[in-house]
Order: structure tokens, then sequence, then C-alpha cells
């Protein structure tokens, strides 16, 4: 969410030093270079989906929590007999 919430700010600076020109139409549009990537549901399940059997480092759990969680929400899952359960990481720093 920290990342996020810079991401957030930056977006609405940048938004509100261009606005004049944006209204003005002074901004011109240029076409992205490079590969472009579009996610779906679909093909982010396997970031998603945890198995059981598997073995992890946990900088690699902390790092897909934290790819796969916004706020409350959390998309990580695994299935243990046959059910399906969501989890997520709170990690706090101690003083």
């Amino acid at each position: 969410t920290d990342l996020y919430k810079i991401s957030s700010r930056e977006i609405l600076k940048l938004f509100k030093s261009n606005f004049q020109k944006i209204v003005n139409g002074k901004i011109i549009a240029k076409k992205q270079s490079g590969k472009i990537f579009t996610f779906t549901k679909k093909n982010l399940i396997k970031y998603d989906k945890l198995l059981l059997n598997k073995k992890y480092k946990l900088i690699d759990l902390i790092k897909i929590n934290n790819a796969r969680s916004f706020g409350k929400k959390t998309f990580n899952f695994f299935i243990y007999n046959g059910e399906k359960f969501s989890f997520k990481l709170d990690i706090k720093k101690i003083k």
C-alpha cells in the first residue's frame, strides 16, 4: 500500500502541474514504444495460488503477499482438502 500511496500522490502532482496544458490541448499524445503488457485475472492467478507442498523463501512469500494484496483485500490463496483459503500476511516493524 505504500507504493500505491506514493504513486497516487505523484500522479496527482503530475496532473495538477499539467492540467492547463491538457485543457488547452498542448499535451501531445505519444504512442507507447516497446512491448505492451496486459494482465487479466486469468493470467495473474498463477501468482495468486500458492502450493502447500512447494518450498518458498520467506522473502519470496513477502513479495508475493505485497504484490497481490491491496488494503484489506488479498488475492493470495491455497487449496487444502479441496477447499480454497485466502490469506494475508500482516507485517509490522517492532520498535
